[in-house]
């Protein structure tokens, strides 16, 4: 079942950087009450600017009030079709199980400490910047993705997927919806089962 809004279990406090058109983001505030809500719903009813999508990124998710969530959950059960939201929090205790139950989850620790096998680890996957930077045409689009298709199982590229969002979503920047967007479809695609090459055919594609 496909989703448009996610939680990023995230401990660090790696600040939200830059702006964007397409990018409500939060993340100095001490607290987010039911003013930010009306804010975010808003403007999550205007059409994109840039791109097909919107992307918001909310940094320490924990900060809302008890009633902010209850607003946020509204957007939750009746989010606009072009819009995702990324709840980056260390703490999902403090989130209401309503609102949690409405999100895909994506835990960091759960990535650094995971058991990849035969000398494959984290430190080993390049960075979201590091991959695109080879992808500049169809060909080298495909080539990659034919590579990342032999060299992972399923479960290992939805976890590089994770790993790319949470890299995309910490640091904003102008080509943050379109990656963000290309990465959230590829995941919804892998949960799908949608053959493995295939999705990562059109992700990368996608971010041409």
């Amino acid at each position: 079942m496909s989703s448009s809004a996610y939680i990023i279990e995230d401990a660090s406090k790696t600040p939200i950087a830059k702006s964007h058109p397409d990018v409500f983001s939060l993340g100095d505030e001490n607290e987010y009450g039911i003013e930010t809500v009306r804010q975010l719903k808003q403007w999550a009813l205007l059409k994109p600017f840039q791109n097909e999508h919107k992307l918001v990124v909310i940094k320490s998710a924990e900060k809302f009030t008890v009633e902010a969530q209850n607003a946020l959950l509204k957007l939750l059960e009746e989010p606009p079709d072009n819009t995702y939201i990324v709840l980056h929090t260390g703490n999902t205790s403090r989130l209401l199980p309503t609102l949690t139950s409405r999100c895909v989850k994506i835990s960091t620790a759960e990535l650094s400490n995971h058991i990849w096998g035969e000398s494959i680890s984290f430190v080993a996957i390049e960075t979201i910047d590091e991959t695109l930077t080879i992808v500049g045409s169809v060909k080298e689009a495909l080539e990659q993705a034919e590579r990342l298709a032999k060299k992972y199982k399923r479960s290992q590229l939805n976890e590089i997927i994770d790993f790319w969002l949470l890299e995309s979503t910490q640091n904003i920047s102008a080509d943050t919806p379109k990656i963000a967007n290309s990465l959230l479809l590829a995941k919804e695609r892998l949960l799908q089962n949608t053959n493995v090459e295939l999705t990562l055919d059109i992700m990368f594609l996608d971010l041409i």
